[in-house]
């Protein structure tokens, strides 16, 4: 098998294969849903070990980085959106549906954001609630170094 890092289509392995292929429950028909949904949600819950609600959304990636945006903003709430791919604009969007002021930090998108740069921004822009920042903007092909970014906001 070989390792392929783009969004799709990927191989998948014998063992996945076959748990997809077993019989799952369908939340249409199934009376048994609600608590089959409730179960595995606890199970993700001790998995995670978390004593906080766990709920599965189901859809797109795109689904879970609004979810965390809708989650996290509040009404005017000033948010740092670092921009330098399609995805990272996005978040723009996101935040202000939920009421926040995006403010965008926006770098070409054929490059990574330089992070000295980035910093020397920070020192005098500060004072947001949180700030986005896509690891890797597959359109582009772009790959931002989260691992140095992330301790600077």
């Amino acid at each position: 098998m070989y390792k392929i890092m783009t969004p799709g289509p990927t191989q998948v392995a014998e063992n996945v294969r076959l748990a997809r292929s077993m019989e799952c429950t369908n939340p249409d028909l199934d009376e048994n849903f609600v608590e089959f949904y409730k179960e595995t949600c606890e199970k993700i819950s001790t998995l995670l070990h978390t004593s906080n609600e766990t709920l599965i959304l189901s859809g797109e990636g795109i689904l879970g980085l609004e979810a965390a945006i809708a989650s996290m903003t509040e009404p005017g709430d000033k948010v740092l959106v670092l921009d330098n791919g399609i995805y990272g604009k996005g978040f723009a969007d996101f935040v202000s549906m939920y009421g926040g002021r995006p403010e965008l930090y926006t770098r070409d998108y054929q490059n990574t954001l330089n992070v000295k740069e980035l910093e020397a921004f920070l020192a005098d822009n500060h004072n947001y609630k949180y700030a986005t920042v896509v690891h890797g903007d597959t359109p582009s092909g772009m790959l931002n170094d989260v691992s140095a970014i992330c301790p600077l906001t």
